[in-house]
């Protein structure tokens, strides 16, 4: 068996060193994480860490810039899969929920950068989560426009779920002594944004 192509190996490092950075900066803030912490949890050195990202800013940005390509992605998914609008609300609130629950880590940077007026992300979560939430909210306005609902704005009701969940996944064991065991999050996106 040949050695692996330098490029493939190269996407490989770098998918562990932004998976390891993931989990460090979604559970401490970003003065607290050490770039040695990451390498190692990556399986390199700090060195080449830096030959990979240059310095813990552009790796801490790229870890943002990445989740926001995921949740795009899983947005774009929905919405080529050809669903009506009420199964397509349904369908992004569950691939967003599930994203939630298995990349905690990213949430917790994106909470900590929308509470950190000076975050040093700030301008990436603004620049990518705001088009996000519009293509959301068009997809949902129709059904809330019919719904139990009707005069209450779409992105607001949005943003209280997304950021609910986020908070609750966030807590782990008081999340769950807060909301309970069972999240519902899912269960209130059907009966209010498409009812």
């Amino acid at each position: 068996m040949g050695r692996p192509k330098k490029h493939a190996s190269r996407r490989a490092t770098t998918e562990r060193i932004l998976t390891a950075a993931e989990a460090a900066f979604g559970s401490v803030p970003f003065d607290d994480v050490r770039l040695e912490d990451v390498a190692r949890a990556a399986g390199i050195g700090r060195s080449s860490l830096l030959y990979h990202f240059g310095s813990k800013d552009k790796l801490y940005r790229q870890v943002v810039r990445n989740a926001f390509v995921q949740f795009r992605g899983l947005v774009g998914q929905a919405m080529a899969s050809g669903l009506s609008q009420p199964d397509l609300v349904v369908e992004i609130g569950r691939q967003m929920g599930t994203f939630n629950r298995e990349r905690s880590g990213v949430m917790g940077v994106i909470i900590r950068e929308l509470m950190n007026p000076g975050g040093p992300a700030r301008d990436v979560v603004e620049a990518e989560f705001v088009p996000l939430v519009e293509v959301v909210e068009a997809i949902a306005r129709p059904g809330m426009e019919r719904g139990v609902l009707s005069g209450m704005p779409p992105r607001e009701l949005i943003m209280t779920l997304i950021a609910g969940q986020a908070v609750r996944v966030l807590a782990g064991d008081l999340g769950r002594k807060l909301w309970g065991d069972q999240d519902s999050t899912q269960l209130i996106v059907e009966n209010i944004l498409i009812n």
